[in-house]
């Protein structure tokens, strides 16, 4: 009988354990996170019967999950020093069911506050642990395989994927059994679903045969205050945002948009919800792909500018809309677009950092994700409540049209963290040109 090399045996785990099924376990969260347009419309119902489909008060819910999510991004170091990794997640999984069942009692005894810090808060600070603890697991693996963009991609597909099942199971799930259990079971499966990972959780080998991961140990592990002193790190911290905040205002509610716009039935708004969620995974996996092959600029080039065109044209024919196909093909290529971007959040990182470095400005980015997350859905809600929906949902799509502009121009402004500028105790620099003029404008 042959023996199997250890690193054969590690290469057979990424592609056969990591890739497809723990994966698939570790972004369960993302169910009720990117399939909350599910959830805005019967939160509404309970807290706002009078503003179902444009009422504030689904839409507050989920901008301050992604809120929280900031804040959980700012405090996982510290709550990993002090539980650890293995702890931690299991205390988070396990927070679903709690937070969750806080959920299902608001809405039952109608108090809203409960709701806001029962359920949203920790809900938010648990996916962010769950989400850190994940994706820097799956990064490593991906790194030792060297398909980093693979990695994240198969990730950002499955994100898609949970989300359009939430989108069209959540749904039917209250029609059967309410939507105080659709709540609870909702906390269960979560819970479930991602405890599983643990049991198939290890760590990759060291790799000894990498000229390139030799250099990347020779280089200073970062602290917080240095990444904060990045110009680099601000720019990209404001494109995130102005990337990002169009597509959370589709995502979280589309579902409320469609009814409210076109008045569809519940079934064709789960379908739309279903299909932009299909699209943002379908991209997040190829453009992941592409990434392990690709420079990254271009590829932002294209992510915002299409998003633009997409935006502008539903911005021009929205007014002039009697059915939901055209305007739903649109939000798709938008989707599809800003996962893209969405997906490749942690190869930027890499990409500007290395390897060593990148979880650090990942974490300090969220807060500007929670902030997209927040003011997206709840202008574009804003927006649904004025009394001609359809010229306000217009401007709001003019006003991410230009968003979206100025973010391409600052992605283009970012430059690879200079180690030898560091080392020397000089100042990080910008690049403002389409074309790069030294090895730190390219990645």
């Amino acid at each position: 009988m042959n023996k199997i090399c250890p690193s054969e045996k590690a290469k057979r785990y990424y592609w056969f354990t990591v890739l497809p099924f723990q994966s698939l376990c570790l972004t369960v969260f993302a169910g009720p996170l990117y399939g909350f347009n599910a959830l805005v419309i019967p939160f509404n119902q309970v807290f706002s019967p009078s503003n179902i489909n444009n009422g504030f008060a689904g839409t507050i819910i989920g901008g301050s999950i992604f809120l929280s999510i900031g804040l959980g991004g700012l405090m996982h170091n510290r709550l990993l020093r002090l539980f650890g990794k293995r702890p931690l997640f299991i205390v988070s999984a396990l927070s679903f069911i709690l937070s969750f069942g806080l959920a299902a009692i608001a809405c039952h005894l109608k108090n809203y506050w409960l709701l806001l810090f029962g359920f949203a808060v920790p809900t938010g600070i648990c996916i962010a642990n769950l989400f850190f603890i994940g994706i820097v697991y799956l990064v490593a693996w991906g790194q030792h395989a060297g398909r980093v963009g693979l990695s994240t991609g198969v990730t950002g597909m499955l994100f898609g994927f949970w989300g359009a099942v939430y989108s069209v199971v959540g749904p039917y799930f209250q029609g059967h059994f309410g939507f105080t259990w659709m709540l609870i079971l909702s906390g269960l499966g979560v819970a479930l679903i991602v405890m599983t990972a643990l049991l198939f959780m290890q760590q990759p080998p060291e790799s000894t045969n990498s000229e390139a991961e030799a250099r990347e140990q020779q280089v200073p592990l970062l602290a917080f205050r240095d990444i904060v002193r990045t110009p680099s790190f601000w720019v990209f911290g404001i494109f995130f945002f102005l990337f990002l905040a169009p597509g959370f205002g589709f995502k979280l509610i589309v579902a409320a948009l469609s009814d409210e716009v076109f008045r569809t039935t519940d079934f064709v708004a789960s379908l739309m919800a279903a299909s932009f969620l299909v699209c943002y995974g379908a991209s997040r996996l190829g453009f992941g792909i592409l990434s392990d092959r690709l420079p990254l600029k271009p590829m932002f080039l294209i992510f915002s500018l299409v998003q633009v065109v997409a935006l502008l044209a539903g911005a021009i024919s929205l007014p002039y809309l009697k059915g939901v196909v055209l305007f739903t093909i649109l939000m798709c290529l938008t989707g599809t677009m800003f996962a893209g971007g969405k997906c490749l959040w942690a190869v930027t990182m890499v990409r500007m950092f290395g390897h060593k470095n990148y979880h650090t400005p990942m974490m300090l980015t969220q807060p500007f994700v929670g902030i997209a997350g927040f003011l997206g859905p709840l202008t574009l809600t804003w927006a649904l409540r004025a009394p001609d929906v359809k010229f306000s949902v217009s401007c709001w799509l003019y006003a991410s049209a230009a968003a979206l502009a100025v973010a391409t121009v600052l992605f283009h402004m970012l430059r690879r963290f200079d180690y030898e500028k560091f080392n020397h105790r000089q100042s990080q620099g910008l690049e403002l040109s389409l074309r790069a003029k030294t090895e730190f404008d390219r990645f």
